[in-house]
């Protein structure tokens, strides 16, 4: 879900600066802060299910 947020940014910035020689360096921007959001989002969702299945056993 972080990943989507975080790029979404970029029909954002399109839409108010226009499409210059600077939007290809932004979309590498956002792809590069998007992927440790990403790491993060799927780390916790990880530990999250480890302790449910900790604590309500199948």
């Amino acid at each position: 879900m972080g990943i989507v947020l975080t790029l979404s940014q970029f029909p954002v910035m399109l839409a108010l600066a226009g499409n210059g020689q600077m939007s290809a360096f932004g979309l590498a921007l956002l792809a590069a802060l998007a992927i440790p959001v990403a790491i993060v989002s799927g780390a916790a969702s990880w530990i999250g299910r480890r302790r449910r299945q900790d604590r309500y056993p199948p």
